[in-house]
């Protein structure tokens, strides 16, 4: 304890490309590398590029411990170990310096990574960009300040700092701007006119919803979604999202699309890029479709809902136009999913039955040209 096998401190730079570095010891402060800034000075910097770095307890320590000096860390490559955590940003007081910390996808990170922030703080000390494929754990957080939010985005773990609305209006205003990171407080929120979206948005939710007057299409109505990403957001009631236009990533986390007021849920239309869908919920009709590269449902489920709007029969699934996996989802009894045309391409893996019963063939849908053109696998 109280050690580390090697400790790079201010005015140091130290790069890794292979070999073993192992800390054999220690269930408390023992690191294979403690990167730390201590006192006054200009940077301590860490870079690894290949080799193994372990511990019995953090394998690297990356301490905010100055006062004007840059900690710098960054690991490219090589397998970074920790029995405890892999690597723990480790933020003690309120006027610790500030830094980078980059982790990109060539590397491995056996064990959770820790980024801790002194209680109270204002502002988070460091950026940070964690290749989420290199991460074998998970990425907590401690006393993240507020205005800030840790979280998974297409792909990079990365420290947000938001813009909190409250209003149609300055929703409207917020996502409309390249680069925007919104917060839309809890409450529902009736949205008028065809929203604008910027590039590389993220919209961020605490089960906010979103709704409008049947057929306004107000949401979205071939709006371009371009590197989106939306978190705990609630499209409810008609159609919010209508022929929505993909580029680049578009994911949405935990949302629900449609329910009772419902004609459909969600449709997008076409894109070149890839959609996704983690842990959402999809109620009555929806209709995901058209030219989109890739469209992925990952743990979501499909609910029936008949609409006491229009009295249309109750409905749900997927109008299959392109690629789409399915990953342990869970559908009504009753769910369907329209093959619409030939060329499609389906696979369901590990999705069941609300009654938890494994799906059927009798799942799928559509005409039997349309069928034989396309390519259904469930597993």
């Amino acid at each position: 304890a109280y050690s580390s096998v090697i400790s790079n401190t201010v005015g140091g730079k130290l790069v890794v490309e292979n070999g073993t570095i192992e800390h054999l010891g220690g269930t408390d402060m023992a690191y294979g590398i403690d990167n730390l800034t201590n006192g006054k000075g200009t940077y301590a910097e860490t870079v690894i590029n290949g080799g193994t770095i372990k511990s019995t307890y953090r394998a690297v320590r990356m301490f905010l411990n100055g006062i004007e000096a840059q900690n710098l860390l960054t690991v490219n490559g090589g397998i970074i170990e920790g029995a405890n955590k892999s690597i723990w940003m480790q933020d003690p007081s309120k006027n610790a310096n500030t830094g980078k910390l980059v982790v990109n996808e060539g590397a491995t990170l056996n064990g959770d990574v820790y980024l801790f922030v002194t209680a109270g703080s204002t502002e988070w000390p460091v950026e940070v960009s964690i290749a989420a494929s290199a991460v074998n754990g998970e990425v907590m957080t401690g006393n993240v300040p507020a205005g800030y939010a840790v979280r998974n985005v297409n792909g990079a773990w990365k420290v947000l700092k938001y813009t909190v609305v409250n209003t149609p209006a300055a929703i409207r205003s917020e996502v409309a701007k390249d680069n925007a990171v919104v917060y839309i407080e809890n409450g529902d929120y009736k949205l008028e006119g065809k929203l604008s979206f910027g590039k590389n948005v993220t919209i961020l939710g605490n089960g906010a919803s979103l709704f409008n007057d049947w057929g306004s299409n107000a949401f979205a109505n071939q709006a371009h979604f371009t590197n989106t990403y939306v978190e705990n957001i609630n499209f409810t009631n008609n159609l919010v999202i209508d022929a929505g236009i993909v580029t680049g990533d578009v994911k949405f986390v935990n949302c629900v699309f449609g329910g009772d007021l419902a004609h459909q849920g969600v449709h997008f239309d076409s894109g070149n890029g890839t959609l996704t869908f983690d842990d959402c919920t999809f109620v009555g009709r929806n209709m995901l479709g058209a030219s989109i590269e890739n469209v992925a449902f990952n743990n979501c489920t499909f609910l029936n809902k008949k609409s006491s709007l229009t009295g249309a029969d109750k409905w749900t699934g997927v109008n299959m136009w392109g690629k789409y996996e399915f990953n342990v989802c869970t559908f009504d009894t009753e769910a369907h999913c329209n093959v619409k045309c030939d060329g499609v391409v389906a696979t369901f893996t590990g999705c069941t039955y609300i009654n938890g019963e494994a799906i059927s063939e009798e799942i799928i849908q559509g005409t039997e040209a349309n069928i034989a053109g396309s390519t259904i696998t469930i597993k």
